[in-house]
C-alpha cells in the first residue's frame, strides 16, 4: 500500500480547513474517496474492486497512488461512470467491450439485491462448502466481506457444510473475519461442521444447528509429521488459541477443547436438590465433588474426540436450535423480527474465486513434484549432459514455484506457504548454479 505520511497530513490538513473549503478546492472533475478515519483523497480512481479502492492524486507535481481497503472506505464518488465497480478481471476480459456494456454487467455484480432499510438486518449468505484448502479458499470470503461492508450489509451468515480440510485455509478465513469485525456481525448455520470448521463456526457471533447437523471432531495433525508428541503439541497450541478467541465471543472453551484434544474430558453437572442450568467442566475431579447431591453426565472422555449433533449441543447451550435450514428459520433463530437478504454475490464470489485458487494449489504442487523428480534424476546418471538438463529443469521449475508463491500471497493464501519452509529457493537456487559450473568445468577438461 502506498500511503506516506505527508499524504496523511495533508488530507487531515484540509479536513480541519472544513468541509466548504475542502469541496472548494478540490479540481472540479476529480474522483473522491473517503475513509472511516476521515481522510478525503482527490484524483482519478484507477482500480474499484469488491476489495479495494486504488486512487492516483497528484499533489505539487508528484503523483502518488493510494489503496485503501474496502471497508475502511465511507463513501466515494467518480466522474466517470464507466469506472464504477469494476473488477480489474472485468475490465481486462471486456476491453474490447462496448463501453454500456461494460458498465451494465459491473454495476449489476456490485449492487445489492435489496436496499439496506434503516433498523433492518441486511444479511449476506457465504458459503462455505466442501474442503478448506482444497474447495473452500479465503479469498472468496474476503472479497464477499469486503462487498458487504461496501454494500451496507450488517450480517453475515457462514452457511456451514465441511468434513473439514486444511487449517492454515480456515485460520486464515477467521483472520479476514476479524479484521471486518467492526462493521459486520458473523452468524454460524453449521449443517456440517468437522474438524478445521470450527474455527470459523467458533469465531461467530451466534451459532445455529438446523436437524440432523453436525459439529466437532478437530483433532488436527500437521502435515507429513507422522510425530505423536510433535503432534499432540501441535494440537494443544491451537486449541489454546481457539478458545482464548471463543472465550471473547462467549463460547464455551471446555466443549472446544475437548473437540480438538484426544486426552480432554467433557462433563456436565448440575444439582439434585435445586435443578437449575448444566454446567460444563473439564475437570472429573470437580464434577464429583459432591457426588451425593450432584447430577453428572458424562459427555466425552480421554479416549474420543468430541463431535456433537444438533441436539447436544443446543443441550449443552453451544448452539441455538433451528426448525428448518432455510435463511428464514435462521433468521427467527436469532430473533430478528424481520430482515432483508443481500443477494447470491457470496456464491459467485466462491465460485470464481475457488476455482483460482484451487489452480494455483495444483499448480503450486505439480511444479514442486517437478522440482522433486528433475533434483532425484539429476543424481542417478553419471552423464553430465542428462545431469545438467535435469538440473536446469529444476532450476526453471524453481523460478516458476517462486512466481506461484507471489500468486498465492495476493489470493489471500499465505498461510499455505508455511508448507514449503523447507523448499529454500535461494539456496537450492545456488547449490544448482554451483553444480553446473563444476559440470561445464568437467565436461571441458573431458
Amino acid at each position: 500500500m502506498i500511503d506516506l505520511p505527508s499524504s496523511r497530513t495533508w488530507a487531515r490538513g484540509i479536513a480541519a480547513a472544513g468541509v466548504l473549503a475542502l469541496l472548494a478546492g478540490a479540481p472540479a472533475s476529480a474522483d473522491t474517496v473517503v475513509t472511516k478515519g476521515g481522510e478525503t483523497f482527490f484524483g482519478t480512481i484507477i482500480e474499484n474492486t469488491p476489495r479495494k479502492i486504488v486512487i492516483r492524486t497528484v499533489m505539487s507535481n508528484i503523483v502518488t497512488e493510494h489503496e485503501i481497503p474496502k471497508y475502511k472506505v465511507r463513501d466515494y464518488s467518480v466522474e466517470e461512470k464507466t469506472r464504477i465497480d469494476a473488477r480489474h478481471e472485468e475490465r481486462e476480459a471486456g476491453a474490447d467491450a462496448a463501453p454500456s456494456m461494460v458498465v451494465e454487467e459491473a454495476e449489476a455484480a456490485f449492487v445489492p439485491a435489496v436496499e439496506k432499510r434503516d433498523g433492518v438486518p441486511l444479511v449476506l449468505e457465504v458459503p462455505l462448502k466442501g474442503t478448506f484448502g482444497e474447495d473452500i479458499y479465503p479469498k472468496s470470503v474476503a472479497v464477499a466481506l469486503d462487498w458487504a461492508v461496501a454494500n451496507g450489509v450488517s450480517d453475515i451468515v457462514f452457511r456451514i457444510d465441511s468434513p473439514g480440510g486444511q487449517v492454515w485455509a480456515a485460520t486464515q478465513i477467521v483472520e479476514i473475519m476479524d479484521e471486518r469485525r467492526d462493521d459486520l456481525t458473523y452468524h454460524a448455520l453449521v449443517e456440517r461442521g468437522i474438524s478445521a470448521s470450527i474455527w470459523p463456526t467458533f469465531a461467530c457471533d451466534t451459532i445455529t444447528m438446523p436437524p440432523g447437523s453436525t459439529l466437532g471432531g478437530a483433532v488436527v495433525y500437521r502435515m507429513n509429521m507422522g510425530n505423536a508428541e510433535v503432534d499432540k503439541k501441535m494440537n494443544s497450541i491451537r486449541a489454546a488459541e481457539l478458545t482464548a478467541s471463543a472465550r471473547a465471543l462467549g463460547h464455551e472453551p471446555a466443549v472446544i477443547k475437548a473437540m480438538m484434544l484426544a486426552d480432554s474430558e467433557l462433563y456436565a453437572w448440575r444439582d439434585r436438590r435445586d435443578p437449575g442450568p448444566w454446567r460444563i467442566t473439564d475437570s472429573k475431579d470437580e464434577a464429583y465433588s459432591d457426588k451425593r447431591n450432584r447430577e453428572v453426565r458424562e459427555i466425552d472422555t480421554r479416549d474420543t474426540v468430541l463431535t456433537l449433533t444438533d441436539e447436544d449441543a443446543i443441550w449443552l447451550g453451544v448452539a441455538t436450535p433451528m426448525e428448518t435450514r432455510s435463511l428464514d428459520s435462521f433468521s427467527h433463530a436469532v430473533a430478528f423480527s424481520e430482515y432483508d437478504d443481500a443477494g447470491t454475490f457470496a456464491n459467485t464470489a466462491a465460485e470464481e474465486w475457488g476455482g483460482k485458487c484451487a489452480e494455483l494449489r495444483k499448480e503450486i504442487d505439480l511444479t514442486i513434484s517437478s522440482i522433486n523428480a528433475d533434483y532425484a534424476r539429476a543424481y542417478t546418471t553419471n552423464r553430465i549432459s542428462i545431469r545438467m538438463r535435469n538440473l536446469n529443469n529444476a532450476k526453471r521449475s524453481l523460478t516458476q514455484l517462486k512466481r506461484h508463491l507471489e500468486t498465492a500471497t495476493d489470493l489471500e493464501m499465505d498461510l499455505i506457504l508455511t508448507e514449503y519452509d523447507a523448499l529454500d529457493h535461494e539456496h537450492m537456487i545456488g547449490e544448482i548454479n554451483k553444480e553446473l559450473t563444476d559440470l561445464r568445468l568437467l565436461r571441458q577438461g573431458g
